[in-house]
């Protein structure tokens, strides 16, 4: 029987190496982060509201094709209550880009619109790479008084 020995810092490599591929199943994923006031950036103290919003691809393979996309959106306080989990589904030939605009701490908006690249073999991403990007739709949601949670409020995502 061989018997091998790892150091330590092998093993954990090896252990995230195997966590990656096991949890990942090919999906690609992007996460961005807003906070509210946005003068205090969302990995410093200080915000009252932080929004994570995080893309994947619904099936394995780049984040550069077409093919449905997962939009989660989240918003907690600085507590780390969760004020919001909202989810939508939409269909983007690239990849997906979100602005985010506090109009106050009671009322956010969410734009999203799709972008692309010119080191993809697709020719539309190509395309979205030098004529800009393209819309594809914006949600608002606003404070509940009642219930102490963001809730919709209006807008739509191009499915």
């Amino acid at each position: 029987m061989i018997q091998l020995k790892f150091n330590k810092f092998k093993h954990i490599v090896l252990c995230f190496f195997l966590l990656g591929i096991s949890a990942c199943n090919g999906n690609q994923y992007k996460f961005q982060a807003f906070s509210y006031p946005s003068s205090i950036p969302p990995h410093e103290d200080g915000w009252k509201y932080k929004a994570i919003v995080s893309t994947m691809t619904a099936s394995s393979g780049s984040m550069f094709r077409q093919s449905d996309k997962k939009v989660n959106i989240k918003i907690v306080d600085s507590k780390n209550k969760i004020l919001l989990s909202d989810n939508h589904d939409l269909e983007a030939v690239s990849g997906v880009k979100v602005k985010v605009q506090w109009k106050d701490a009671k009322v956010i908006d969410i734009q999203f619109s799709e972008y692309g690249s010119v080191d993809v073999d697709d020719t539309y991403s190509k395309l979205l790479a030098e004529t800009g990007e393209k819309k594809l739709g914006a949600v608002t949601y606003e404070m509940d008084s009642s219930s102490n949670q963001f809730k919709y409020v209006s807008g739509t995502l191009q499915n």
